[in-house]
């Protein structure tokens, strides 16, 4: 099985992921891993396009694909902003995997941007990136999970996680 956690830059993917993942003893992929410099300035810039991500999901899912050889599961962290991109994961792996959109309140998530000091995609960068990026799931063609970011102690997270499987 494949967990992908989805949701904007910032909102706490990546840290669910990992919690998730070493709960459940398997690999994590973070997406940015899968960024070249080249794309990260592109974010930056807002002209990271649909193509640009799909050949990024494209390096994920086949990393994904050879962990899956050895690993009875695996955790995903990367936002898939757009239908087009979700498509892509359904269409790589079927039903293997099961997305978990993660939120957090609108003060929350700007908090926790504007504290990264080690990350390319700053507080600046959200609002551009949703507006020309963000599409809204469609639960009926592609059901996910909801996993509320905030104001959980670290057992209240793990409890949130475990809930998940």
């Amino acid at each position: 099985m494949i967990y992908w956690f989805i949701g904007y830059p910032g909102v706490g993917k990546d840290y669910c992921a990992k919690k998730l993942s070493q709960l459940l003893v398997c690999p994590h992929i973070d997406a940015d891993d899968f960024l070249t410099n080249e794309n990260k300035q592109s974010l930056i810039a807002g002209k990271f396009g649909s193509h640009d991500r799909l050949q990024k999901l494209n390096r994920i899912c086949k990393k994904v694909k050879i962990l899956l050889e050895t690993n009875d599961c695996i955790t995903v962290a990367d936002s898939l902003p757009d239908q087009a991109s979700r498509n892509f994961v359904v269409n790589y792996f079927g039903k293997n995997v099961r997305f978990i959109l993660v939120k957090s309140s609108d003060s929350i998530h700007h908090g926790r941007l504007t504290a990264r000091s080690d990350h390319f995609f700053t507080h600046e960068l959200i609002e551009d990136y949703i507006k020309n990026n963000w599409q809204e799931i469609d639960e009926d063609n592609m059901p996910c999970t909801i996993l509320i970011n905030e104001h959980k102690s670290e057992a209240e997270l793990i409890k949130a996680l475990q809930e998940l499987i």
